[in-house]
């Protein structure tokens, strides 16, 4: 009877959680498609208006495993990752550095992980709006032509973006000479300053030149201000952590570096930026927003600033996975080797929405030219594109690459068209 019981319950905080964190996702159906399209990009919103929908093209007969050996999800993508390592300050002659996530076709000895990209690519997201253009690399970089600089500030989500990105212009675009330069000149500068060896750079600052002047900065920040001081820093921090028995120091390096050399206040510049599931509470965020918003409204107010939305991990994939990798840590002789993910409130899905609303809130009070894109929605109906269970532990925020993301990088480059207009 207790047994019974605590199932109950189980069942039903499950089911409560579940509603709570996915309200109204968006399926895939043929009944959206079969609307009526759109003309207007002001009055259409292609993140909404649209659903993924199976591909139905020459590419569709390869999307089924084992059909044509060899095929892999990133050629058919037409990813180019080439550019990864040197942009993301990887070590360019070991190709392990590359093996990583989110780019789970490359994960040694995890099958099932390998085989999600080439099936996120049988469905494919199709927007309703009839100016909602299909990525275009060269196009891409002739917006940023001149000048100009996108930057894309956040957590480990929104690399996945940055990544994403690197790989979808490819190398043919790229202005190889500039971003060597860019690199090398951060890397002294950081060494020189904060005594940052390459190493304590890598996936945490990314930088890649195109052709034609533009250029895309990445840095890697949970917080947008400092963990440890809780403010806006124009310096390194070192923020003390601990894992298990063994202590190490974080370094955080400051965002501000790379605006504060906008001479032009950000004129003709991007801004996009995202955090969310590193927050334990809206006091905090509130106060990180504020300080946030007030710095770039006082340094680049005319920078187009966009925030993206907090996308909340799927609680059907961690249904899924949780059991086989706790199966894992019981049969596993050493519980150190093994482990599963923490609870999905553990990382404040449920409070991803209300994140949301939080930024949107303070824009209107420090920065109201600023604008959304919106990512959450469209992403929820793709549950299938997390890794799930990645080195015996549970993944089911972060997706794999090639894959949805991809979409927010094309709604980001119709934006973009749409704001040179």
């Amino acid at each position: 009877m207790i047994k019974y019981c605590r199932q109950l319950v189980s069942s039903w905080m499950f089911l409560s959680l579940l509603i709570t964190i996915q309200s109204h996702p968006l399926r895939s159906s043929s009944r959206h498609h079969s609307s009526p399209s759109i003309d207007h990009l002001d009055v259409c919103d292609p993140a909404v208006e649209g659903a993924w929908l199976p591909r139905h093209d020459p590419l569709a007969p390869v999307l089924v495993p084992g059909t044509v050996p060899g095929t892999s999800a990133e050629s058919i993508a037409n990813y180019d990752c080439s550019r990864f390592p040197i942009a993301s300050f990887l070590p360019t002659d070991l190709i392990g550095y590359t093996h990583v996530m989110p780019l789970c076709e490359r994960l040694d000895h995890q099958p099932t992980v390998q085989s999600v990209p080439l099936s996120n690519l049988k469905l494919v997201w199709r927007s309703k709006c009839n100016r909602y253009s299909r990525f275009d690399g060269v196009e891409f970089s002739q917006l940023l032509a001149g000048g100009r600089t996108l930057y894309i500030i956040g957590d480990s989500t929104t690399e996945e973006m940055w990544i994403s990105l690197v790989c979808m212009l490819g190398k043919e675009v790229v202005d190889d000479a500039a971003t060597a330069l860019g690199v090398e000149t951060f890397e002294r500068y950081a060494f020189e300053t904060w005594g940052l060896t390459k190493n304590k750079l890598m996936r945490k600052v990314g930088m890649l030149h195109m052709r034609g002047g533009g250029r895309i900065v990445f840095v890697r920040s949970n917080y947008l201000t400092s963990q440890r001081t809780g403010n806006i820093e124009e310096d390194l921090v070192e923020v003390p952590k601990q894992f298990g028995d063994i202590t190490y120091v974080e370094e955080e390096i400051p965002w501000t570096y790379f605006l504060n050399r906008d001479k032009n206040e950000g004129e003709f510049d991007t801004l996009l930026f995202n955090t969310g599931s590193h927050y334990k509470s809206s006091e905090k965020l509130n106060a990180s927003a504020a300080l946030f918003l007030q710095w770039i409204a006082k340094h680049v107010p005319l920078m187009n600033v966009w925030y993206r939305t907090n996308v909340p991990g799927s609680i059907e994939c961690e249904f899924k996975f949780k059991g086989e990798a706790n199966n894992k840590l019981n049969s596993s002789s050493s519980s150190s080797s093994s482990g599963s993910s923490s609870s999905p409130t553990t990382w404040n899905w449920d409070k991803f929405k209300k994140w949301d609303q939080i930024w949107k809130r303070e824009a209107e009070k420090y920065f109201p030219l600023i604008k959304v894109l919106d990512v959450r929605q469209m992403s929820m109906g793709r549950s299938d594109a997390h890794p799930g269970l990645v080195f015996g532990k549970v993944d089911c925020l972060h997706m794999c690459l090639p894959g949805p993301v991809d979409e927010w990088n094309n709604l980001l480059y119709n934006e973009l068209l749409r704001w040179k207009k």
